[in-house]
């Protein structure tokens, strides 16, 4: 997780705010708190990835679906399969 948020500092820090690159490492944040199983914390980092793709209206729709994927099983983890479905 610090490795990511390091990458993720440096990204900031030397790209636009909307680059692509920083959504992935949003999403590599988010994969990294699933996999701790911190469910909130996840679920922030991936709808940054999201909403950092949809707002430069990205068209890279592999990388968009996987970060919606990515909500949907942090959902489904939870077991809240309503809203993993959703996703």
């Amino acid at each position: 997780l610090q490795c990511y948020r390091k990458a993720l500092e440096i990204k900031q820090s030397s790209l636009e705010d909307d680059h692509p690159s920083i959504a992935e490492s949003y999403y590599d944040i988010a994969r990294a708190y699933l996999n701790m199983s911190m469910f909130k914390e996840a679920l922030e980092y991936g709808q940054k990835a999201i909403d950092l793709c949809e707002k430069r209206n990205n068209r890279n729709i592999p990388a968009l679906r996987k970060y919606l994927e990515q909500i949907g099983h942090t959902y489904f983890r939870q077991g809240r399969c309503i809203e993993a479905i959703q996703y």
